[in-house]
């Protein structure tokens, strides 16, 4: 199989329904005709997949040069083109990495409002103690992951918690390990968590005031991750540091949403795939893409983490904050007529069916 990066111009583009079509000529492609499909994709313009008419060649791209994709004017696309082996078929080849990066990007700017605060303070600083709280909450219930995770610790071993929040999971494993390392750069969320360590009168806590990918400290036996890792554009670099400073295993416990949801639904109607944040899908494929063939745990106890709006004006509302699209109207009659198809209604308020369930990956480091 041989795989070759080419930087070319566009011989022609026809735009219909979104939807760019272009005819590369023989010139550029080593003297076969490729036909190139591309999508609109949400922050990084158009993306695209095709082929030759005799299934021998794959070819994905990125046009390139402008973001607005109402612009048809892109001088060139960068195409990777690779030779299918005898046997071989075609197959949507995704760079999973970057479509994580993407998606974070997205979200970013999706949730700006609501989660800047002025001078680019901190963001928790008004939502830790009710997060807090609703944690708690939460950890009343079993839940496997929990169970599956301490199997693993013993008493003169050490972990490092990314992202620690209030606590929940540091507090835990310090009644198992012999010393926990509890990584939150947020100042909110260490005001909570140093509370909830005093009230509990443990000993065995240390916290950095810092990013994971910023921070600095030695290997620990163990490194794991809950929930911190949506907002990391690099989520590549991000596992190779936990592998890193990880002497005995990495765990990484993240959402995994239905494939039948209605967002699911929603972004493959108008994104083409069927993602719309950092998911367990994306993660364990890039850590396959990186040569970690990781264990799975998923929640027993079904899906949770529904949606819940208090009407259809507001589940409309928050469908179009969530996808991106509130400066633009083009969706709007797709998005009604999800919504009246998918919405459950139930004691005056509405679900959005689908939900997700918590996934744990683990794997050994040797």
């Amino acid at each position: 199989m041989r795989v070759f990066i080419i930087f070319t111009p566009v011989d022609a583009i026809i735009q219909s329904n979104n939807i760019i079509k272009s005819w590369l000529s023989p010139k550029i492609t080593r003297d076969k005709y490729f036909y190139l499909t591309a999508y609109p994709s949400p922050s990084y313009g158009w993306r695209g997949a095709g082929g030759d008419e005799n299934n021998k060649y794959l070819v994905t791209g990125v046009l390139i040069q402008k973001k607005n994709v109402q612009s048809v004017g892109y001088s060139s696309i960068q195409l990777q083109i690779t030779s299918l082996d005898e046997g071989d078929t075609m197959q949507t080849i995704t760079d999973w990495a970057a479509l994580w990066k993407e998606l974070v990007e997205i979200k970013r700017e999706v949730q700006k409002e609501s989660i800047e605060t002025p001078g680019g303070g901190d963001h928790w600083a008004e939502r830790a103690r009710g997060f807090d709280q609703r944690v708690k909450d939460k950890w009343q219930k079993p839940d496997v992951s929990r169970k599956l995770l301490l199997s693993f610790l013993e008493q003169d071993s050490t972990i490092v918690d990314i992202g620690a929040g209030t606590g929940a999971w540091a507090r835990l494993f310090a009644g198992r390990v012999r010393k926990v390392t509890a990584v939150e750069p947020s100042p909110a969320m260490r005001e909570v968590l140093e509370e909830n360590i005093a009230s509990d009168g443990i000993q065995n806590i240390e916290i950095i005031p810092d990013g994971w990918m910023e921070c600095s400290l030695e290997p620990h036996d163990f490194v794991f991750c809950s929930h911190a890792m949506y907002g990391v554009e690099d989520f590549p670099a991000f596992v190779r540091k936990m592998v890193a400073h990880a002497t005995r295993m990495c765990f990484l416990l993240i959402r995994d949403p239905a494939s039948d949801g209605m967002i699911t639904e929603a972004c493959r109607h108008i994104w083409h795939q069927p993602h719309d944040s950092p998911n367990f899908t994306i993660a364990y494929n890039i850590l396959l893409q990186m040569g970690i063939h990781a264990n799975v745990q998923f929640e027993e106890t079904g899906r949770s983490h529904f949606i819940i709006s208090a009407s259809r004006e507001e589940a409309f509302i928050e469908i179009k904050r969530r996808m991106g699209l509130t400066g633009t109207q083009e969706h709007d009659a797709y998005l009604v007529d999800l919504l009246k198809r998918r919405l459950i209604e139930k004691d005056g308020e509405f679900i959005w069916p689908g939900g997700g369930r918590p996934a744990l990956i683990y794997w050994s480091v040797k």
